[in-house]
């Protein structure tokens, strides 16, 4: 279990290759992790996981958790 709320939103990178968006609490807010060096595109289907990913972040407090929901789906 982890202290930091986290997970992961398909995407690809700028030459068809499939890649994950990292999203997870930070002091601060919410960070997004793309790719290295990648521009990373995402499609519609991607987008509502985005965003529910970022309501869920945003409105957890800094000690909140997922079990078991840490993985790229």
């Amino acid at each position: 279990m982890t202290d930091r709320m986290e997970g992961a939103v398909g995407c690809y990178d700028a030459v068809g290759r499939r890649r994950w968006l990292r999203v997870a609490r930070s002091e601060g807010g919410v960070r997004i992790v793309v790719p290295p060096g990648e521009v990373a595109e995402v499609g519609a289907v991607e987008i509502e996981q985005l965003r529910r990913w970022l309501a869920r972040l945003a409105a957890a407090g800094p000690e909140s958790a997922i079990d078991g929901d840490r993985r790229p789906r």
